[in-house]
């Protein structure tokens, strides 16, 4: 999975521990693409394409020696380009990837453990805190459906799961419906439990205001960004700049933009933040109607 649909996980947390901000739980859903973005810039785990329509870029072969000489290279899973059929993952465009601290399940806790650790220093509640350890593991979970992901970090040819959702062919357009739908059913869920703090045509009009934002940049950026524009740069470098090897080690420009994209899906979170200033829980305003009557 790439992009809004780990937010399934992070509405509902919301809804269920009360003094959970969504933006926050939503933001640990995120965690393991910011992270990855960290670390290919630094080296510390790596991506490289194999466009179907072009030769091979040498930078990947480089790279498949490489992993078979450390021992990172699983020969069930992880066949030569082009034998039976496998040409990494063919929802976007071929790649192979080792992402094993950004999308390994401990790697995730550690990292929820850091933003738990600076929670509870200002005072973030038990509640709150397995909520952020909760999201923040989701993602390699979830991701297990449709990549690689891990259970440990280190060696991307052990304790790997895929369910290989991502290698069948032309499957882009159902994996982009499916992501939405995901986001969409755990927005709804959480949605359902928020109540207007004014009531006035003016406060209707600026949450309408955010939540077109929110879904037009969700939609527009977050999911267009991955699934429309990635393949179609990948197709034209490689199409019209082979040289250049594109989303490989040997193109470390590459490795910039993609961090840059990723790290910009949070912007979708901005609207979501303003939707959760401009409401209250249900129950809530029960509660403080209750007490005015009192």
């Amino acid at each position: 999975m790439a992009v809004i649909g780990h937010w399934l996980v992070g509405f509902p947390l919301s809804r269920l521990v009360p003094d959970a901000s969504v933006v926050l739980l939503l933001k640990m859903c995120m965690l393991s693409d910011m992270l990855a973005g960290v670390f290919l810039l630094f080296g510390w785990e790596l991506a490289s394409a194999y466009p179907w329509y072009a030769q091979e870029p040498i930078a990947t072969q480089d790279q498949i020696a490489l992993w078979q000489a450390e021992g990172k290279w699983s020969p069930r899973q992880d066949p030569n380009a082009g034998i039976s059929g496998f040409h990494g993952f063919a929802v976007l465009f071929p790649f192979y990837v080792d992402l094993t601290f950004s999308h390994s399940v401990e790697g995730m806790a550690l990292a929820s453990l850091v933003v738990v650790l600076l929670g509870r220093s200002y005072g973030m509640s038990w509640p709150t805190a397995a909520a952020v350890c909760f999201c923040g593991i989701s993602h390699p979970v979830m991701d297990m459906f449709f990549h690689d992901a891990y259970f440990l970090m280190g060696n991307r040819a052990k304790t790997r799961v895929s369910a290989e959702f991502w290698h069948i062919p032309y499957i882009g357009p159902a994996a982009f419906l499916l992501e939405l739908l995901m986001c969409y059913l755990g927005f709804h869920f959480w949605w359902s439990s928020r109540s207007p703090k004014s009531k006035d045509a003016q406060g209707e009009a600026e949450i309408a205001r955010y939540l077109r934002m929110f879904w037009g940049i969700s939609l527009s950026h977050n999911m267009a960004s991955f699934y429309i524009m990635s393949p179609v740069m990948c197709w034209a470098f490689y199409r019209f700049a082979p040289e250049l090897q594109f989303l490989t080690p040997a193109s470390y420009w590459s490795f910039c933009l993609f961090a840059v994209v990723m790290w910009s899906w949070a912007l979708a979170l901005y609207p979501l933040h303003k939707l959760e200033q401009l409401t209250v829980r249900k129950d809530s305003e029960v509660e403080d109607q209750y007490l005015k009557i009192v």
